[in-house]
């Protein structure tokens, strides 16, 4: 989302509507000979291609701590080093041919997606906007210098073709690499946050539990087994059935008439009953839950807790 609101405002409508400004001043100064709407496309696509070029690598390598970069792992540089030097080598073979040849084999214009696709999904933001970067300056440069696929006679549509081409690059390829640098730092909270729940569930002696009503099978967090005795039941999965079977028998008929109703008549799910521990020894559960429902009012999962109360019944 952060990606599109720079795109569209920064660097689409800011030069759109600036570039007007910049027109009407060339002409009202008679700066050239070039007409209004010459000047404005001019400076329009310029414009740009500076923002997308320049700004996405300013604010990502400004923002990033140039002395934790001494910690990167020694594979991690050379996979960087690989992906400069192919790069570089591409874009040179690329660039740097002549204009007749580069333009009689137009898929070679192609070549550097791989590498720039590679800095996105394995570098992040920084590594595509220096790769796009790189990438834009020698394109430039054979351009200037009358090589690559973007010479002919014309050399307003040499530029307005480069520009294009550049611009039409760089908005996919930082838009991925934002949205797996997203992705990335979702997984990572998804995991800390994991940590921190097992952690208080240890803590409070409690377990958590996702029943699918329809496919009866349940997935349970790694330390229930361990709280109803049962080590290893289900390979952390278990029906209905096998749920009960942890229960003393005198609660089973509690137990399951607690889920009955909670599945039937919408009420919550809570109860209490006995488990035995492989020990022998007779733990006091209580257990909390709810049910999910469709659109239709039918039960689809069920999801709860079962916490040891066996101290407080002492």
């Amino acid at each position: 989302r952060r990606v599109w609101v720079f795109v569209v405002l920064a660097a689409i409508l800011a030069p759109f509507f600036s570039s007007f400004l910049d027109a009407a001043f060339v002409q009202w100064n008679g700066f050239g000979t070039a007409r209004f709407w010459e000047v404005w496309r001019v400076r329009f696509f310029s414009n740009v291609l500076a923002i997308l070029t320049l700004v996405p690598a300013i604010v990502t390598w400004g923002d990033t701590n140039i002395a934790s970069l001494r910690s990167v792992g020694r594979w991690r540089l050379l996979e960087a080093g690989a992906l400069v030097g192919g790069l570089l080598a591409v874009c040179t073979f690329v660039f740097s041919s002549p204009a007749l040849a580069a333009r009689a084999t137009p898929a070679l214009l192609y070549a550097p997606l791989p590498f720039l696709l590679w800095a996105a999904v394995r570098f992040g933001p920084a590594g595509a906007s220096a790769s796009l970067l790189v990438f834009a300056l020698l394109s430039i440069w054979a351009a200037i210098h009358g090589r690559g696929p973007f010479v002919s006679p014309s050399i307003g549509d040499s530029v307005l073709s480069l520009q294009l081409y550049l611009i039409v690059t760089y908005i996919p390829l930082m838009t991925l690499a934002a949205a797996i640098s997203e992705r990335a730092r979702a997984e990572r909270e998804a995991r800390r946050n994991e940590q921190w729940l097992r952690l208080a569930l240890g803590a409070a002696q409690v377990g958590a539990w996702d029943w699918d009503v329809r496919q009866d099978r349940a997935s349970w967090s790694e330390n229930l087994p361990e709280l109803l005795g049962r080590d290893g039941v289900g390979n952390g999965t278990v029906d209905r059935r096998g749920f009960l079977e942890t229960v003393m028998p005198d609660d089973r008929a509690v137990v399951d008439s607690a889920i009955a109703r909670a599945i039937d008549q919408a009420t919550p799910y809570e109860v209490e009953f006995r488990t035995v521990r492989r020990d022998g020894t007779v733990r006091w559960m209580m257990g909390k839950g709810t049910v999910v429902r469709d659109g239709a009012g039918r039960p689809l999962r069920m999801l709860g807790v079962n916490a040891d109360i066996t101290e407080r019944k002492a």
